[in-house]
């Protein structure tokens, strides 16, 4: 279901790796890795970015980082 979807699984539905995704919207994929994992700050110009390139609101794509940061340590990703 969509509100259980984290960044990397909207990624892989459009059948994209990192470094794919991350070509696609000019950032290195080590950022988008920490993005992924919620480990990094999700900038409104790469939310933008990235749900353009996913095929998703930027609210979707912002709740599925959120999800992401707030998954509890050791969760598989």
């Amino acid at each position: 279901a969509p509100a259980q979807r984290y960044p990397g699984d909207w990624r892989v539905m459009r059948g994209l790796t990192q470094p794919q995704l991350a070509a696609n919207v000019h950032i290195a994929t080590a950022i988008l890795q920490r993005i992924e994992r919620g480990e990094y700050q999700l900038s409104d110009a790469n939310a933008a970015a990235l749900a353009a390139a996913l095929g998703v609101t930027v609210d979707e794509y912002r709740a599925a980082y959120q999800r992401a940061r707030e998954r509890p340590a050791g969760a598989p990703s």
